[in-house]
C-alpha cells in the first residue's frame, strides 16, 4: 500500500495532465479491504492546469471519506504534490482556492457523518513504487484522457464544469 503512517485510511491523490486533458483521481486504502477509488476529468490543457488536478484529486479522497460507512478514528491523505499540501491549510485568496475550500468543507461534513477523526497531509514520492501512489497516477491519466466515473458518486461540487483556470486561459 503504503506510506509511513499508522493511519486507519490512506488516501493516494493525484492529478495529472497527459493526452492535452487534465485528470484528478483519488484511492482508499484500508487493510484488509478492496482499494476504493475515484476519478475526474477537468477538461483540457487549455482551460485547466494540472495543480488544479492535485487539489480536485484532494477534493476525491474527502468524498470518499464522506461516503465510507465502516468505522475509523484517522486518515492519511497522500499526494506527490507539494504545493498542494502546502495550499491545502491556506486560507489566502489565490489560484484554485475555491477547490481546496470544497476539501475541507467536504473533511467537515465527513466528520459530521462519522465523528472526529484525525486528519494527516503526507508527501509521498512520485514514481518510486508506492502501490497507492502508482494506483493513482495510473487513474489520474486515464482521468485526463476523458474517463470520469459516474457524475452522481463525485463530490457534488464537481458535478458541473469546472471554471476555466485563470494560469491555463492566460497561457
Amino acid at each position: 500500500m503504503t506510506a509511513q503512517s499508522e493511519a486507519d485510511i490512506h488516501f493516494f491523490t493525484d492529478g495529472s495532465g497527459f493526452g492535452n486533458g487534465i485528470g484528478a483521481a483519488a484511492i482508499l486504502m484500508r487493510e484488509g479491504q478492496e482499494p476504493k477509488s475515484l476519478q475526474f476529468h477537468l477538461g483540457t490543457g487549455s482551460k485547466q492546469v494540472v495543480y488544479g488536478g492535485e487539489a480536485v484529486g484532494l477534493l476525491l479522497g474527502a468524498e470518499l471519506l464522506r461516503q465510507e460507512t465502516d468505522p475509523f478514528a484517522s486518515v492519511c491523505f497522500c499526494t506527490d504534490n507539494q504545493a498542494a499540501i502546502l495550499s491545502a491549510g491556506n486560507y489566502r485568496p489565490g489560484s484554485g482556492r475555491f477547490i481546496l475550500e470544497w476539501f475541507r468543507d467536504t473533511l467537515d461534513r465527513a466528520k459530521t457523518k462519522n465523528g472526529n477523526f484525525a486528519c494527516q497531509l503526507m508527501w509521498t514520492p512520485g514514481h518510486c513504487g508506492i502501490e497507492g501512489n502508482e494506483m493513482a497516477d495510473d487513474l489520474a491519466k486515464q482521468a485526463a484522457l476523458g474517463h470520469s466515473i459516474n457524475r452522481r458518486r463525485l463530490p457534488r461540487y464537481l458535478r458541473h464544469p469546472l471554471p476555466a483556470s485563470k494560469a491555463a486561459v492566460k497561457q
